[in-house]
């Protein structure tokens, strides 16, 4: 005759039943909606449960293609209240009619000047809000448009500006000093330096727009300087 054993199952004994495992639902990960006309202008709310340590007030992303690009990542990477104003091919000096990049033939896109009021204006609360303005990529940058640009965000008690990495557009250069030396006289404006930051990085998919990975390092970088509010 075969006996079988069973460890624990002695006569009078009780097994404990396993405990359940608990496996908490991941948290769902916040998108924009999707550029139409190579624009997209959009407000993300605030997740329910914002994770502790993330910052609380708005933030307006506001620029070019690049910003474009790296929204979806931001939003993703930061539990901030969003607003997203954001267009192909647009530069701070100059409106253009397309076509140029998603914007079609005949659409007019105003100056990245004029377009702040409007974009500041989706804001529930300027007064707190923060601003990060991508859009010294598309041509030369003077210093009168990017004091016209601090006036257009008056309210708005900080104003991040990213340097551009364009490989071998003349204007990246001058345009980078142009807003170290907003930072250095004006207190609301800071730099944060994707040209430092990306330097020898390879992130670059055609000499101006980054590709995933770059995309995924210039949203990180942005979140670290909203986050601590200085340069990390």
């Amino acid at each position: 005759m075969l006996a079988v054993g069973l460890a624990g199952c002695a006569p009078g004994s009780e097994v404990a039943a396993p405990e359940a495992v608990v496996t908490a639902a991941p948290a769902p990960v916040r998108t924009v909606p999707e550029p139409v006309a190579g624009a997209l202008r959009a407000g993300v709310p605030a997740p329910d449960e914002p994770r502790p340590g993330d910052i609380e007030h708005e933030v307006l992303l506001y620029g070019d293609s690049v910003a474009l690009l790296v929204a979806d990542d931001l939003a993703a990477g930061l539990d901030a209240p969003l607003v997203v104003d954001a267009v192909d091919c647009r530069r701070l000096d100059r409106g253009f009619t397309g076509p140029c990049g998603g914007v079609p033939a005949g659409v007019a896109v105003s100056s990245g000047v004029d377009g702040l009021t409007p974009a500041a204006a989706m804001l529930d609360d300027p007064t707190t809000a923060a601003a990060v303005v991508v859009i010294a990529n598309n041509a030369a940058v003077e210093a009168g448009d990017l004091a016209d640009a601090m006036a257009a965000l008056g309210p708005l008690p900080r104003v991040w500006w990213v340097t551009a990495r364009v490989d071998g557009r003349g204007w990246q250069d001058p345009n980078n000093q142009l807003l170290i030396d907003l930072a250095g006289h004006d207190p609301r404006a800071g730099v944060i330096d994707w040209f430092a930051a990306s330097d020898g990085q390879g992130w670059l998919a055609d000499n101006v727009h980054p590709g995933d990975e770059g995309q995924a390092a210039l949203a990180d970088l942005i979140a670290a300087h909203l986050r601590c509010d200085c340069a990390p």
